[in-house]
Order: structure tokens, then sequence, then C-alpha cells
């Protein structure tokens, strides 16, 4: 096929699929909750919400995620798992992460001498939908107690 007619079908195919009403899902990092600490590992969990506003069910490819402690990287990390998003709905997903207390240590002694650890949670889930794969970054700051 010549690159000309292969431009005009592609555009053709991408006109017709905006005319479907596909449109980007909605996606928000609700919040990072400790699950269980112990002297030399922390369970959390990162709780994200998105929303799928077309009229059919579309799936998360992939979430990679990083969380930070006075900027430094405590965890990077990503999930493959396909979470199945229905249409028209709001979808809690909950990924469990780990990490060593020595990571939020080397972030600050202060974290541990107080109980709490401020952090930055980032996130990039990548959402299938007919037109390929669309990725959404999300990042939230907040404090983690334990």
């Amino acid at each position: 096929m010549k690159p000309k007619k292969t431009f005009v079908l592609l555009f053709a195919v991408l006109a017709g699929l905006a005319g479907c009403g596909v449109q980007t899902p909605k996606a928000d990092i609700e919040s990072v909750k400790l699950v269980n600490a112990t002297f030399d590992k922390i369970s959390a969990s990162l709780n994200l919400r998105v929303e799928n506003p077309n009229s059919f069910d579309i799936h998360i490819r992939e979430v990679r995620y990083k969380l930070f402690s006075n900027n430094k990287m405590i965890i990077e990390d990503k999930t493959t798992k396909k979470i199945a998003l229905p249409a028209k709905e709001s979808t809690k997903v909950e990924l469990p992460i780990g990490f060593s207390t020595m990571k939020v240590a080397d972030a600050g002694l202060e974290a541990l001498t107080k109980g709490k650890v401020d952090y930055r949670a980032e996130a990039v889930i990548v959402v299938e939908l007919p037109v390929g794969p669309v990725e959404i970054p999300v990042t939230k700051v907040g404090k983690l107690s334990f």
C-alpha cells in the first residue's frame, strides 16, 4: 500500500473512532494506606480510582508506580495484572505494595521517630482503548502514619 493511501486509511479509521465517542478515562490516587509494619518491612496499599466514561468495558493493561519520601524514592514497581473497568462506572483499584523499613530510614530518621512519613506517590495507568493504549499519569502527596 502506498504511504498516502495508508495515511488516508489511518485518518479515516481514527476519525470514525472519534465519532464513536471514545473517551479517555479519568484517574486519581485516592490514598496510600498502611497495612502492616514490622521491624524490617512495611506493607501498604496504593488505592486508585479510575472512571470509565465510555459506553463499553475497557481494561487497565499496566500500572507503573513510584513512592517517594523526602524526595528519595523508596519503591518503584509495576503490575501487569489486567483489571476490568466496566462501562460508565468508577472502579476502585487497590495495589498491594511493600518496601523495606530501611528505605524509609534512608529517607529520614525523623519519619521513624514521629511515626509519620511524608510521601509523594506517582503512577502511570495504561488503559487499553480501541484507538490503542493510553497512559494516564497521576500524583498524590500525603502522610503515611504507622
